[in-house]
């Protein structure tokens, strides 16, 4: 234990703000005090903030290697139980917390424009019609017309598309090639006409 040398003094004022249950091996042990916008525990030590799980696992097992992330076994993220903790790299937590349904997506995204209400009025436009090219999307929302064509191949808002395509009984493979053929004949027409 103690395996970063942190002081008595500050390690006992972390540690006593955690809440360590009877069942230690198998229980969360829960931040009681300041998350971050993730919800992940966050502390001053050594005159700077750090994520409280991360704290946890340098403490049990020493400094973390470059380049990779402290993930939960539990999905809960203030949780400081070292048995719950474990090493990855950043992609291999992206995946983990995509396939626990963690991953932060659409309108949770801070830089996001659109919202979820945005790409269904999308979806169902492009079905009925009404909306015949990626280039008309991206000026009506004011995106660019790679969001606009990576929403609509399934690339970004799966978590929309996947319930519109299966709601509505439309591969997003047609609607994809509904705006993508507009799109190449009206390039097509353009070349020729210049």
């Amino acid at each position: 234990m103690n395996k970063m040398n942190v002081p008595l003094k500050s390690w006992k004022r972390i540690w006593s703000k955690v809440l360590i249950p009877e069942d230690y091996k198998n229980d969360c042990w829960p931040w009681l005090k300041g998350k971050d916008k993730d919800g992940y525990g966050v502390t001053s030590l050594f005159n700077k903030f750090t994520r409280t799980h991360r704290f946890a696992y340098e403490f049990y097992n020493g400094p973390i290697p470059l380049g990779m992330c402290v993930c939960h076994k539990c999905n809960n993220p203030p949780c400081m139980n070292p048995y719950h903790l474990y090493l990855d790299t950043n992609s291999g937590n992206t995946e983990y917390k995509t396939k626990c349904g963690r991953q932060t997506k659409g309108s949770e995204v801070n830089t996001s424009i659109l919202n979820e209400e945005d790409i269904e009025f999308i979806l169902m436009n492009i079905m009925i019609g009404k909306y015949n090219n990626i280039f008309q999307i991206a000026k009506l929302y004011d995106v660019t017309r790679d969001c606009v064509y990576d929403m609509i191949s399934g690339k970004n808002w799966k978590h929309v598309t996947s319930k519109f395509t299966e709601d509505n009984n439309v591969p997003l493979i047609d609607l994809k090639l509904r705006i993508i053929s507009t799109i190449h004949y009206q390039t097509f027409n353009y070349t020729r006409t210049t």
